[in-house]
């Protein structure tokens, strides 16, 4: 683990004006939200989370320079770094040069090293976010920023739909979702283009890392983007604008069904203990599209790993909290369901274990 202090801003050093990128981001993610924030960014090394850390940094430094109070800002960036150690000295450049980009911009930087033992997109997924969720704990920050782009999204859900998914996985990735307890993940790019990010990059003499497994078709969503997409576009021009589409028709429905399951929450959880256990009170009547949503917030917010829970499991959950009959069941992820006379408890079994 690497951790170093911020030094003096120098993100002037660094020639980053595009009003159109910076105003799509300030229009997801408005800076007066969390200019005061401690605020981590996720950064690979590669295009996006560059753009991102570069984008944040600017936002931050014109927001200084137009207030008319000297130092108003009270919050931070603090880049983090995750390596997987999967490529060698590889991975080790992709550290020391986020190391490099967090000096240049004028951020804190703390890295993270792993053993290389996995090699799973999903389970590297969760690594990286129970990282995430920790160090956010940890340095008391209150939200996490990620680079996913809008092509991050349409690969996400064709990847859902292969897989076999209903309209929650057809609304694509969350803008902003829990993370943890106390931090929010936060995606600011996902109404922007990959190649706009490059270009903008390039056109600024900013560099990057090019991540060399990413061009390996073995790994699903590297197919979908260099091999299923092209063939799509030959065919249909601007398929992936028209997917983009109704990703945000998807999105603006699950977003009433969020609310609804947040409500739901809090009138029916009982207990919950951020890491291990929750405890549901039982009742019939509710929706179960909404019940099964207030499940999945809460296993976002345990961290506990989802991608082997299939419709089937969130159904079996959801009836065991309508119904009124006793169950006892393990679901994928160790997550043990007892559903008694009056409640529902969800337990992790042998407590929290990064997947």
């Amino acid at each position: 683990m690497r951790n170093t202090p911020p030094p003096e801003p120098a993100v002037d050093q660094v020639t980053c004006d595009s009003p159109r990128i910076l105003d799509q981001i300030s229009q997801v993610w408005p800076p007066p939200r969390w200019l005061d924030c401690r605020v981590i960014v996720g950064c690979s090394g590669g295009a996006d989370s560059v753009a991102l850390a570069v984008a944040l940094a600017k936002l931050r430094q014109n927001a200084v320079d137009c207030s008319s109070t000297p130092n108003r800002t009270t919050g931070s960036l603090t880049l983090l770094h995750v390596n997987h150690g999967l490529r060698g000295n590889e991975s080790d450049g992709d550290e020391t040069f986020a190391s490099e980009l967090a000096q240049r911009l004028g951020m804190g930087f703390q890295s993270f090293r792993l053993a290389g033992d996995v090699a799973d997109e999903a389970a590297l997924r969760s690594r990286r976010e129970a990282i995430f969720a920790e160090f956010a704990h940890a340095s008391g920050s209150r939200y996490v920023a990620v680079g996913h782009t809008a092509d991050d999204n349409t690969e996400t859900v064709l990847h859902h739909l292969f897989r076999g998914t209903g309209p929650a996985g057809l609304a694509g990735i969350a803008p902003f979702r829990p993370l943890g307890a106390e931090a929010v993940l936060v995606r600011p790019l996902l109404a922007i283009r990959r190649h706009e990010l490059r270009e903008w990059l390039r056109s600024a003499e900013i560099p990057w890392r090019e991540d060399s497994s990413n061009e390996d078709t073995r790994y699903t969503r590297n197919w979908i983007r260099h091999e299923l997409l092209p063939a799509v576009e030959a065919k249909y021009p601007g398929a992936s604008g028209r997917i983009a589409a109704t990703i945000a028709i998807q999105r603006d429905w699950r977003s009433v069904i969020e609310r609804l399951a947040h409500q739901w929450l809090e009138e029916h959880q009982v207990s919950f203990d951020h890491t291990h256990c929750t405890t549901l009170r039982r009742g019939a009547g509710a929706d179960p599209t909404v019940v099964i949503e207030a499940l999945q917030q809460i296993w976002r917010r345990m961290l506990w790993p989802r991608s082997a829970m299939a419709a089937g499991h969130w159904q079996r959950v959801a009836e065991s909290i309508l119904s009124q009959e006793f169950h006892r069941y393990t679901l994928p992820g160790r997550v043990q369901v007892d559903a008694s006379e009056a409640k529902v408890t969800l337990c992790r079994l042998g407590g929290v274990k990064h997947e």
